[in-house]
């Protein structure tokens, strides 16, 4: 996904990422703007202390469902990717939807788990077609799954 992400991201994207850390810092070197929520609070507070201008970080806590998966709701702009990669994510999948741009795409991380399957049924039936990549992950050992959704005309030309 990565070797992916390298050639396909443009420095123009609007991003929205759930879960920040190591991706919020690929991505910030990448993306014209960043906006990443985050439930850990000590980790809230680690990653927004490294963080460029460019970027944004919230803190919704876990126990707080609709705050967290809703955080991407009222944004500014349309987002060209939305990374799914923290708590909820299903219910962060059906947020993404409305908050895409008509180019946008979804990637959802460690997507091989079980409890992550009817969020692939939405998606599918909002008419995304979808790619799993699998390897190695850069802060992990073991195979891991990555699953990127897109439509038609999308920006990462899939």
């Amino acid at each position: 996904m990565l070797a992916l992400l390298d050639e396909r991201l443009s420095p123009g994207f609007e991003l929205f990422e759930y879960g920040s850390g190591f991706s919020t810092e690929y991505f910030a070197r990448r993306c014209k703007r960043v906006i990443s929520v985050e439930y850990d609070a000590t980790w809230y507070e680690k990653v927004k202390a490294k963080v460029p201008a460019h970027v944004t970080v919230v803190h919704v806590p876990i126990q707080d469902v609709q705050g967290y998966s809703g955080a991407i709701a009222g944004q500014a702009t349309k987002f060209d990717v939305v990374l799914v990669d923290g708590a909820h994510r299903v219910e962060c999948l059906r947020a993404a939807l409305p908050a895409l741009s008509e180019s946008g795409v979804v990637i959802l991380d460690d997507s091989s788990r079980e409890e992550y399957r009817p969020g692939f049924e939405m998606m599918k039936a909002a008419g995304f077609r979808e790619i799993t990549l699998v390897g190695m992950k850069p802060t992990h050992p073991g195979m891991h799954s990555t699953t990127l959704f897109y439509r038609d005309r999308n920006c990462l030309g899939l």
